[in-house]
């Protein structure tokens, strides 16, 4: 899969990155509350562009600088990859972006799933 041109990282308070196809699906999952409160902490563009993060009412507002970080950006890949134990960081956050996109679309087993699983691997006899 390439990375789509426009992806967002957003990071939030416990350093956690999640990753965007767009600044407009960014600001949609988002909740302004939540960005007035200071839960994200950070947001950039795939290239190191820094976006401002406002809440107006109910709205979120992303928008993209002129200033570009890209150490920020890649220390907080790296420290989002380090405590979530997901082995050796990405060369580039495009690298990133496309393993965590691919993290995002795992089919996951439903509930029914893991219950049937865990009492198949737990019964007795």
């Amino acid at each position: 899969m390439s990375t789509p041109i426009g992806v967002v990282f957003v990071f939030d308070q416990e350093e956690d990155a999640m990753v965007f196809t767009s600044m407009t699906d960014a600001a949609c999952w988002m909740e302004a509350v939540d960005v007035e409160a200071g839960e994200y902490t950070a947001a950039f563009t795939v290239d190191g562009h820094i976006i401002t993060m406002t809440g107006r009412g109910e709205v979120v507002v992303l928008v993209r600088t002129d200033q570009e970080n890209h150490a920020d950006l890649e220390r907080r890949l790296a420290r989002h990859w380090h405590l979530n134990g997901l082995g050796q960081t990405p060369s580039t956050p495009a690298e990133a972006a496309r393993l965590l996109f691919d993290r995002q679309n795992e089919p996951r087993p439903t509930v029914l799933r893991r219950i049937t699983t865990w009492w198949r691997k737990n019964r007795i006899g």
